[in-house]
C-alpha cells in the first residue's frame, strides 16, 4: 500500500460494545462551510448479531428509528441482529453480496491467489461497490431522506468494505473533505475495530491474504473514488445520477445531518 490515512480530529472513535467493535457515530466531522455533522443522527457499525444484553440496552439508548442491514440475505438469515425489542428501529434490508467476493474468498482457500492479488482483488472489490451496486448504495440515501428516519445506523458484517463505502458516500454528499472521509474510513483498519474474519477462510488460507481481506487501506477506498470519477466525472455528478440525489435533495439531507 503506498497511501497513508491522515490523523486528523474528528467525531470519538467508538461506542464501546461487548459484541460489536466497530459501532460509530459520524457526528463531529467538519463540512467545508464550517458546519459539522450532528453527532446522535448517523451511525455506522460492524453487525450486530453478537450483542450482549448489556449492548442491546446500549443500543436501546440510541433511540434508533433506522437500522439499514447491507448483509445479504444469507448473512441475515445465519446471524439474526439483536436489536432493542421495547421500542424496535425499523430494519431496511438492502444487502447484497459485492461482485467477486465468493471466488476470491474460494482463490485464498485453495492457494491459488497471492498476497498481491488479494490486494489487486481488493481494489475492484471496491470499484465495483461504487458502480456494480449503486442502486443498494441509492437506497440508503432514500430510507435517510424518509419522515422519522432518523437515528439511523447502517452497517455490513465487518463494518468496512460495504459500510465503508456507504460511510463514505453519504459523508461525501454532505461535503466533508475527503482527508476527513478517508481518515474515518482508515479508523476500521485498527485492531480494536478490524473484525475477525478468519472464520471465512479454511486453516489452510495464507494469513497474509486473510490479512489483506480484513485491512481497511486509504488505497481501497481511493479506488471506489476513482471508479466514480471515471464513470461519472465527478462525485456530484455522481451523487446526482447514481444516487439519485438532486440538489434539493441533498440540501434536505444535510438540513437533517448537519449543525
Amino acid at each position: 500500500m503506498t497511501a497513508s490515512a491522515p490523523h486528523l480530529p474528528g467525531p470519538v472513535d467508538r461506542i464501546p460494545l461487548q459484541g460489536a467493535i466497530n459501532l460509530r457515530d459520524l457526528g463531529g466531522h467538519p463540512t467545508r462551510d464550517g458546519r459539522r455533522v450532528a453527532p446522535g443522527r448517523l451511525y455506522r457499525s460492524d453487525a450486530l448479531w453478537e450483542l450482549s444484553d448489556a449492548d442491546v440496552e446500549r443500543l436501546a439508548e440510541l433511540g434508533l428509528r433506522t437500522v439499514c442491514d447491507f448483509r445479504a440475505p444469507h448473512e441475515c438469515a445465519r446471524r439474526q441482529n439483536r436489536l432493542p425489542a421495547r421500542t424496535p428501529p425499523r430494519t431496511l434490508e438492502l444487502g447484497f453480496t459485492p461482485q467477486g467476493t465468493q471466488e476470491n474468498w474460494d482463490a485464498i482457500n485453495r492457494r491459488a491467489i497471492a498476497p498481491q492479488g488479494v490486494v489487486a482483488y481488493m481494489h475492484e472489490h471496491y470499484r465495483a461497490l461504487a458502480t456494480v451496486h449503486v442502486e443498494h448504495f441509492a437506497q440508503l440515501f432514500q430510507g435517510l431522506l424518509e419522515a422519522d428516519a432518523l437515528p439511523l445506523l447502517f452497517h455490513c458484517a465487518s463494518g468496512k468494505d460495504r459500510t465503508g463505502f456507504a460511510a463514505a458516500i453519504v459523508l461525501t454528499a454532505l461535503d466533508v473533505p475527503r482527508e476527513h472521509i478517508v481518515a474515518d474510513y482508515a479508523i476500521s483498519d485498527r485492531a480494536a475495530h478490524r473484525r475477525n474474519l478468519d472464520h471465512l477462510f479454511g486453516p489452510q488460507s495464507d494469513p497474509a491474504c486473510r490479512a489483506a481481506v480484513a485491512a481497511a487501506h486509504p488505497d481501497y477506498l481511493n479506488a471506489a473514488f476513482r471508479a466514480v470519477e471515471d464513470g461519472w466525472g465527478s462525485t456530484d455528478e455522481y451523487l446526482r445520477r447514481a444516487m439519485r440525489l438532486d440538489e434539493k435533495a441533498r440540501a434536505r439531507l444535510r438540513g437533517l445531518l448537519l449543525i
